[in-house]
């Protein structure tokens, strides 16, 4: 008897071991095991609120898989990390994502009066719509900057060498828009179908005089219902994601709310820092309800025309820049109302198998 004991302890602790190495081999074989961000798979993200200014809200909440044919889009949300969230809402009772964090900065749109706000430069014309709270936009090309509290001053850009940029953390000021909650509601009611909403932020100005200036992450919403981002690594040199096809109806003519999402992840015991991207969207425009469509991180194998700012060919925009923009080309008639940028405090890693986008 003691014997068969003996045996089948040994038997055990076999299987044991044995198990334990199909595991480490399995893992051994996903290069890009690093962690996974978020709070957790699958978590609730509804809730409700009578405080966002939701009298112009017409939209319902789309269907997938239904007549018109719009399906659940191919990386399926639900599998991405969401937060919990903690039911904070911004001035205009918009649900946050992610908290503010302490002392960070923070722009909200001047929903009476935004032509007056020394943050934010439209660069076009506003035109107010009477029977709501809400601004028209009538204009084809649109860049709405918003500077941090400390504006722009072109002689405080010491460097535009992209290494460098990458120690000092930011391009203008130390409280230069880095990791970041920018959220928009617009309502598309004409134009070329083809083009999106983008929002972006890590960069200054966008022009051809000082080109290494025009870096940034970009989340776009496409109008006929895609998602995808874009690196720009300089003014003008993309990279681009795969579009996610059809992760919401069309936006014409229904109130939408855009979240673009962008912070640093924890760094990696050689130094290295990914940075996280996230699009979510309110399909109802209610302010509360969001769902996350997209997400990517940026694990320094995208792009490959760094070296032009003296980065390397792939160089992660790790740092902050004093500008935000609110882009759109090819609409020639949207309405717009409670856009805000806030620096964030991202979310806290767990130890895990990173998501493959």
């Amino acid at each position: 008897m003691i014997g068969n004991v003996i045996v089948t302890r040994e038997r055990i602790i076999l299987i044991l071991v044995f198990l334990v190495s199909i595991v480490v081999v399995v893992y051994s074989f996903n290069s890009g095991i690093q962690y996974v961000h978020g709070y957790g798979l699958k978590s609730n993200i509804v809730s409700k609120s009578n405080e966002f200014l939701s009298n112009t809200s017409n939209s319902i909440r789309p269907g997938f898989n239904d007549s018109k044919g719009y399906q659940t889009p191919t990386t399926n949300a639900s599998n991405f990390v969401s937060p919990k969230f903690s039911n904070q809402t911004n001035i205009f009772g918009i649900e946050k994502l992610y908290p503010t964090i302490d002392n960070g900065e923070e722009w909200y749109m001047n929903m009476s009066d935004p032509l007056h706000d020394p943050q934010f430069d439209p660069k076009v014309e506003l035109t107010h719509n009477d029977e709501d709270l809400s601004w028209h936009v009538d204009d084809s090309k649109v860049r709405m900057n918003v500077y941090t509290s400390s504006g722009y001053n072109e002689s405080k850009m010491i460097t535009y060498d992209q290494k460098e940029l990458a120690k000092k953390g930011y391009m203008h000021s130390p409280n230069d828009w880095k990791n970041v909650e920018m959220t928009g509601f617009v309502k598309y009611e004409e134009g070329n179908d083809d083009q999106n909403f983008a929002w972006y932020v890590r960069g200054g100005k966008h022009t051809d005089s000082e080109d290494c200036e025009g870096s940034a992450y970009k989340g776009q919403l496409f109008y006929e219902g895609d998602s995808r981002f874009a690196k720009q690594q300089w003014f003008v040199s993309y990279a681009f994601t795969d579009e996610k096809e059809q992760v919401t109806y069309p936006l014409k003519d229904r109130w939408v709310g855009f979240k673009f999402v962008v912070y640093n992840l924890p760094p990696l015991k050689n130094g290295t820092v990914f940075v996280k991207m996230e699009n979510w969207i309110n399909e109802n425009g209610d302010g509360i309800t969001w769902k996350k469509i997209d997400e990517r991180i940026d694990r320094g194998n995208w792009g490959e025309r760094g070296e032009h700012c003296d980065g390397k060919p792939a160089q992660i925009i790790t740092w902050g820049g004093p500008i935000a923009t609110f882009r759109w080309d090819n609409a020639d008639s949207v309405d717009i109302k409670c856009f805000s940028v806030r620096e964030i405090k991202p979310p806290t890693p767990i130890i895990g198998r990173n998501l493959r986008v």
